[in-house]
């Protein structure tokens, strides 16, 4: 079966996309470009203080409904990429990543990536570590304890605006957070973007969390201990 070499590069590597977003300096203090918060007039303000954002991301996530699934579809330079998502209690269960010669299931309970090729309908079983990391964009991988630079509407829906890192790196990303969900919507650096757009929130069944039927699975541990007895 023909592999894409691309789309492996974005499942085992997905968070270098990330990383690429986030390859700017660190914002100088006092960034013109955030958006603050906005405070009631005086006379609203109660003696209990304003009714304010929360302080930080980490703050922020804990009021957020995560959903039981949804269809990603992530935009950098004009190439696109789509990841069906199944969560459970909010952690990441199973993906699908489509690529236009390939797409991949992966379990993480069953521990199993799987490449499908649609035209030769056939597949292969590539391994994974039993601590692997799903490779998936999400604010798991980020730098939460940093504070709400302030709130804006990304396609009309309420976001929250954060400055971070990936867990483990140094260089920021502006990033807007959907209030409701928590699932990230954009990100900017100095000269690039990324645009998250979400379709079928809660609504993509688990049947395409799977293989079609009948497709011939070649599992590639076989192959390498093969090659190595030989």
């Amino acid at each position: 079966m023909r592999i894409s070499v691309k789309i492996l590069l974005l499942t085992l590597s997905v968070f270098v996309l990330m990383a690429a977003i986030s390859g700017c300096p660190k914002a100088p203090p006092g960034d013109a470009g955030l958006v603050e918060p906005p405070m009631p007039p005086p006379e609203q303000v109660s003696d209990e203080g304003p009714s304010a954002e929360p302080g930080t991301l980490a703050e922020a996530l804990k009021s957020v409904k995560a959903p039981d699934s949804y269809e990603m579809t992530m935009t950098m330079d004009d190439k696109e990429m789509v990841q069906l998502v199944s969560l459970k209690d909010g952690a990441v269960v199973k993906v699908v990543i489509k690529d236009e010669a390939d797409t991949i299931f992966i379990d993480m309970a069953e521990k199993t990536m799987l490449v499908y090729d649609a035209e030769d309908k056939t597949a292969m079983s590539l391994p994974m570590e039993e601590d692997e990391d799903m490779p998936v964009i999400g604010t798991d991988m980020l730098e939460q304890d940093v504070e709400i630079a302030g709130s804006e509407d990304v396609d009309g829906i309420a976001c929250w605006i954060v400055e971070t890192t990936m867990k483990g790196e140094e260089d920021k990303a502006k990033l807007w957070i959907e209030k409701e969900t928590g699932l990230m919507r954009k990100g900017e650096a100095e000269d690039e973007s990324m645009v998250f757009k979400y379709d079928r929130i809660n609504e993509v069944p688990d049947e395409e969390f799977k293989l079609p039927e009948g497709v011939e699975v070649t599992d590639l541990a076989d192959i390498m201990g093969g090659a190595k007895e030989d």
